[in-house]
């Protein structure tokens, strides 16, 4: 980016490209656009860094040569209101990857998987589910998460798990893929 973005900005991140976020940011749509050459297509939030989408996120990738990678390093937030969207022909060609540290992601919305994706969760890293309303955790083997914290403002409900197991979700419904 030759400027931070700032909360009226829609930001689209052209194939290929790869970007960093080092300084707090927000904007109101994050659009990868899907590779087509041999280059990845990545955002990289740095570590101390808070990036905010105050709409939805699309991660688009191709399955093929290249990947696209929301990558939140170190301790890097991303606050994202609305979906996160992975839209994929393989798992590994849209990826959120929190496997550098002790980041969070605070999602006031959904991870939304079209067809595949990925969300790589490190040691130490946070996934809050801390919207306003009722929201679902999508789990499966390609979306691993290490902490989730269910903070959800909608009210408190007990949800299956889809394997028979009961989970006090807070306004949390649990979807497995």
């Amino acid at each position: 980016l030759f400027r931070s973005p700032i909360s009226t900005d829609s930001v689209i991140i052209a194939d290929g490209d790869s970007v960093t976020a080092n300084a707090d940011s927000s904007c109101t749509a994050l659009t990868f656009i899907t590779p087509t050459g041999a280059s990845n297509t990545v955002l990289n939030i740095l570590t101390g860094v808070t990036f905010g989408v105050n709409g939805s996120t699309y991660i688009n990738g191709d399955g093929a040569s290249a990947n696209t990678i929301l990558r939140i390093s170190g301790t890097g937030t991303m606050n994202a209101t609305g979906n996160i969207n992975l839209i994929a022909a393989s798992a590994t060609s849209a990826v959120i990857n929190m496997a550098g540290g002790a980041s969070t992601l605070n999602l006031g919305s959904n991870i939304i998987l079209n067809s595949a994706g990925a969300l790589t969760a490190g040691s130490g890293s946070t996934v809050n589910m801390n919207g306003a309303s009722a929201q679902t955790l999508t789990v499966g083997s390609s979306l691993v998460y290490n902490h989730i914290t269910l903070n959800n403002s909608s009210g408190s409900e007990r949800k299956s798990d889809g394997e028979g197991r009961r989970v006090n979700a807070g306004g949390c419904r649990i979807s497995k893929k």
